[in-house]
């Protein structure tokens, strides 16, 4: 048995993800929006004297590293966490970012402008208005797709599969068979869907969830490989759900390349 155990994501992978993450129309819009918005007020008392578009270059690209960041926290828990409801993921991301981004803030405003913060504002201060306009901004957010609606935004954020069946909002795909003329999908609840289409098809509406072919009938989600077991010469992938499916040779370069299986001392 070769490469056993759950192995980090590859950084094409977690590259991909935050890409998808990032590049949405209303990512862009708030990034824009809070840009201009931040330029404007000059929070903190810096660059008060500095022209307009210094201050919108400065903001606009502490606001870029900030989505950025937010976007690897979401990409870590879909890779590593199970069933996350979406409003503690929300939380989460506010918290870890404001923990992170606040005193890089900071640091970064202490060292372009000549005075300190005015009023004696400290690390703590800067940590607490970051987590506040994180909070505003997610909710900015979820107003602008769906008015508000949280559940709403879930279900959007699904794969495009899983809104073709009656699973709840935080349930994930594990894997997509191919099963005569319709697919077999398993997610992370323990069901088994069955669907009447291609399994291309199906693979090209799972556009959420992180995952590629390991055989000709067979797609798996990343985060879902739990083992690689090896008997008479036959690989087969074991899911988190506790499947087994074969793995074929034309696609055994997927699992080596993603850090599954490694080939070391082989000739």
């Amino acid at each position: 048995m070769r490469g056993t155990g759950r192995t980090s994501p590859t950084l094409g992978a977690v590259m991909k993800a935050i890409y998808h993450e990032v590049f949405t129309f209303v990512v862009i819009a708030a990034w824009a929006s809070a840009s201009v918005v931040t330029a404007l007020a000059g929070p903190f008392g810096t660059f008060g004297a500095s022209p307009f578009w210094w201050g919108l270059s400065y903001w606009a690209s502490l606001i870029g590293v900030a989505i950025v960041l937010a976007a690897g926290i979401r990409v870590f828990f879909r890779f590593f966490v199970h069933g996350l409801k979406v409003w503690i993921e929300d939380v989460a991301v506010a918290v870890i970012l404001s923990l992170v981004f606040g005193p890089m803030v900071l640091l970064i405003n202490r060292s372009l402008t000549a005075e300190q913060a005015p009023g004696g504002l400290g690390v703590v201060l800067y940590i607490a208005v970051v987590f506040v306009v994180s909070i505003s901004t997610i909710a900015l957010r979820h107003a602008l797709i769906n008015g508000g609606d949280v559940q709403a935004e879930a279900e959007a954020e699904q794969d495009r599969l899983l809104q073709r069946l009656d699973v709840p909002c935080d349930v994930r795909i594990e894997a997509v068979s191919s099963d005569n003329h319709h697919v077999k999908i398993l997610t992370s609840d323990g069901q088994s869907h069955r669907l009447l289409m291609r399994l291309r098809d199906a693979i090209n509406e799972t556009d959420r969830e992180v995952g590629f072919c390991i055989h000709r009938s067979h797609w798996v989600a990343t985060r879902a490989i739990e083992q690689i077991h090896q008997r008479g010469g036959k690989e087969r992938v074991e899911l988190s759900c506790g499947v087994h499916l074969p793995v074929g040779p034309k696609y055994r370069d997927n699992l080596v390349q993603s850090g599954h299986i490694t080939d070391e001392g082989m000739p």
